[in-house]
């Protein structure tokens, strides 16, 4: 189990940070299975003249092939599937409004950890994500006429940095 702190780019509107408690179990020398939540930062960004804030929740689980299993350097290659919510709140409008919507992405990822000293491991990480649903800032007149919009980016990518702690 471990916990990673990430770097968010083109995820949410704009950049902002994450952190990422996992859990992973090893099937094999070679195979794994790696479960883990993303929990976003407050990204703020503007629409038209407005600015919104919003935020991102999401559980993953991922199927992972280790390329490289040696005792003191793993490098492995994940694929897996992201399903969330954002939490979006208008700012600097007349009538601000909060909505959530879901989130479900795709998701690729490379890691490489490093044992320091078992049972005590480092984890550098990229993942890309690839959003089917994605989110749209609005803004809407008094007749609830949409007059200007942002959607989520269609791609990002998350870097990440933690520490793993081996139980067996």
């Amino acid at each position: 189990m471990g916990v990673e702190g990430m770097a968010l780019l083109n995820v949410l509107p704009a950049i902002t940070y994450g952190i990422a408690p996992t859990i992973e179990l090893s099937l094999s020398r070679r195979a794994e299975l790696r479960a883990s939540a993303l929990v976003s930062g407050t990204a703020t960004t503007s629409v038209e003249s407005a600015t919104a804030e919003s935020s991102l929740i999401a559980g993953r689980l991922d199927a992972c092939a280790a390329g490289w299993p040696r005792d003191l350097i793993r490098l492995r290659a994940c694929a897996g599937l992201l399903a969330g919510a954002v939490n979006a709140s208008g700012l600097s409008v007349p009538d601000p409004r909060t909505a959530v919507s879901p989130w479900i992405t795709p998701a690729l990822r490379l890691d490489a950890t490093w044992h320091v000293a078992r049972p005590l491991g480092l984890v550098l990480g990229v993942d890309g994500y690839f959003p089917g649903l994605r989110p749209e800032l609005q803004i809407v007149d008094a007749e609830g006429t949409v007059v200007a919009a942002r959607r989520f980016p269609l791609a990002g990518v998350g870097i990440s940095l933690g520490a793993l702690l081996a139980l067996w």
